[in-house]
């Protein structure tokens, strides 16, 4: 794959739902150092806190996740080892499904294990809690095309569609795409 530097933030629709992406292989860490800085940009630039390649248009198991402590991580081919604790509702909203403050009450557990490499390390185990857990869930989600609506009951689903909706129209009447295009990923922050 060629990154040609127009990476752009992808919203919500056929090319994104229940879409899988492949694994990461060895071939793919030649391009995969340049992807990371452009993800980053567009995580900071929309308000993000976290990112994963199917929404910039790369079908590939990487994420960018900013942990609470501020630290941003990049997780390659992660992999859901536990997840553990009690679940509780929080307000999710997604970068993919604008516009900012377009959130929810999900359900997620408080606790997921997963192994995964990095771009500059080998394989490792990482255990998330609360709302570092939650941003994981979100963003491994994105890797088979799983949105937080798709976690909610249809009501609340239809109104975050409906203000999507709302706001695409508002864009193609010329709208300002410089505004904040997307909620933070995680509102509860």
């Amino acid at each position: 794959m060629e990154l040609n530097g127009n990476i752009t933030l992808r919203y919500y629709g056929p090319e994104l739902i229940n879409v899988e992406s492949d694994p990461v292989t060895d071939d793919d860490l030649e391009w995969l150092p340049n992807l990371k800085p452009m993800m980053l940009k567009i995580m900071r630039e929309a308000g993000g806190v976290g990112l994963a390649a199917p929404q910039v248009g790369v079908f590939k198991n990487f994420v960018l996740i900013e942990l609470r402590n501020g630290t941003v991580i990049d997780l390659v081919n992660p992999e859901i080892t536990r997840l553990y604790g009690k679940e509780t509702a929080a307000m999710e909203g997604c970068l993919s499904i604008p516009p900012a403050g377009n959130q929810c009450p999900v359900p997620r557990t408080e606790f997921i294990d997963i192994e995964a490499e990095g771009i500059l390390y080998e394989r490792r185990k990482w255990k998330f809690t609360h709302e570092d857990a939650r941003v994981v869930q979100h963003e491994l989600d994105h890797l088979t095309g799983t949105f937080f609506i798709d976690r909610v009951p249809e009501k609340k689903r239809r109104v975050v569609l409906e203000q999507f909706e709302s706001w695409k129209r508002s864009m193609e009447l010329g709208g300002s795409h410089a505004e904040n295009p997307g909620a933070r990923t995680v509102s509860c922050r």
